[in-house]
């Protein structure tokens, strides 16, 4: 069914979906044959480790939070394309995000945008 309405303001900026499942440390092992596969689809590729940061208003009480283990980081396997969309990758999750929407710019809607 095509989606003929436009919103010419999206409250929508970003679409995220995402897949968690248990750690699978093999992973890493295969992220180069999985990128042979889709680098034609997101030829853009990045590593990013993700480390955890507390950001402390009252330094007097920073003795009450945990301690943060200071390990390397999460490994985080990134691709994306010009169009819009990213692909993550990491050892328990797979998440794709989407800044292009259809309903919110195509064709039709920016000729009638500029006839009015």
């Amino acid at each position: 069914m095509p989606i003929n309405e436009v919103f010419p303001n999206p409250t929508v900026k970003q679409v995220h979906f995402q897949i968690q499942f248990p750690n699978l440390f093999f992973i890493e092992n295969k992220i180069g044959d999985f990128q042979m596969k889709i680098m034609e689809k997101f030829p853009e590729s990045a590593l990013i480790f993700k480390r955890g940061l507390v950001v402390a208003l009252n330094p007097d009480k920073i003795e009450d939070f945990p301690k943060v283990p200071q390990e390397e980081g999460t490994k985080l396997w990134q691709f994306s394309n010009p169009l819009g969309y990213t692909m993550n990758v990491s050892s328990n999750f797979l998440g794709i995000a989407s800044t292009s929407h259809k309903t919110y710019s195509n064709q039709q809607s920016a000729i009638r945008q500029s006839l009015s």
